[in-house]
């Protein structure tokens, strides 16, 4: 039994408009993954600033990351950091954060100076940067690490900005 050249013609365009999914679907793919994890690390920025604030304390500016920001090998990493202004001390910002705390990562509190942010005195690669310098005493960084969720990160891990 011979296939006619009416049946190839629809096998042909059938193979042509496959193909064309699969590009369209790996195109939204390599463009769905890296929104997603922005989305991740800007819930973080935002939770940090959803924090109740101590007394003589204000938010100067925010930011949030997500990338490989420290470390080696492979995976995101999600990084937010909210720049305070404050006539507190680390101490007494360190305090109040920590009650609303889940681990020893949650909510972290240094002093700041410039725009860098280097938390534990560690520069993040690629760097982070506050668009406003703390050009003197009085400012903090508040900063936090996030994660996505569990069922999501494999999908998440292909973004190649945590390669």
């Amino acid at each position: 039994m011979a296939i006619s050249n009416k049946q190839k013609d629809r096998i042909r365009r059938a193979i042509r408009i496959l193909m064309v999914m699969i590009a369209v679907f790996l195109l939204l793919l390599a463009l769905a993954v890296p929104v997603a994890n922005n989305a991740v690390a800007l819930g973080v920025e935002r939770e940090l600033k959803a924090l109740p604030l101590p007394p003589d304390t204000e938010v100067v500016t925010s930011i949030s990351k997500a990338a490989k920001l420290i470390g080696n090998g492979n995976g995101m990493q999600y990084f937010g950091a909210v720049l305070l202004k404050s006539e507190l001390s680390s101490q007494e910002l360190n305090a109040h954060y920590a009650a609303y705390a889940e681990d020893q990562y949650d909510y972290l509190v240094e002093p700041q100076s410039g725009t860098e942010i280097c938390p534990r005195g560690s520069a993040l690669h690629g760097g982070v940067h506050f668009s406003v310098s703390a050009d003197s005493a009085g400012y903090y960084v508040l900063y936090s690490w996030g994660s996505a969720p569990e069922w999501a990160r494999d999908w998440l891990d292909t973004d190649l900005r945590g390669h």
